[in-house]
């Protein structure tokens, strides 16, 4: 069994599915563009490696699992939400991973 979070009306649901069921995803490109208000954390902690800035957790109450509870109702979509394992190539103009940790 692989453990699984997937979005239903733009809340989190987790669970065990058989990996049986399961299909790999392609990889894909996406530009995710908001502001991280005054008082508000990112919510992504992550740890640099040569391919970028390697997402570890989501964390609860961060403007990242807004954006994926919006992504998931349907705008921007699906497909743009933010997952452990994605690789973030670029935030704030910045390529380096390390840089983007402290950006």
């Amino acid at each position: 069994d692989v453990w699984c979070v997937a979005y239903r009306n733009g809340w989190p649901c987790e669970g065990a599915v058989p990996s049986s069921l399961l299909e790999p995803c392609e990889a894909h490109d996406f530009v995710v563009r908001t502001r991280v208000p005054a008082g508000r954390k990112l919510g992504l902690r992550g740890t640099a490696s040569i391919d970028g800035l390697i997402v570890e957790e989501i964390l609860p109450g961060g403007v990242i699992e807004d954006w994926n509870r919006a992504a998931a109702r349907g705008a921007p979509g699906p497909r743009q939400i933010i997952r452990v394992g994605d690789v973030i190539n670029g935030a704030n103009g910045l390529q380096d991973a390390a840089s983007m940790l402290t950006s």
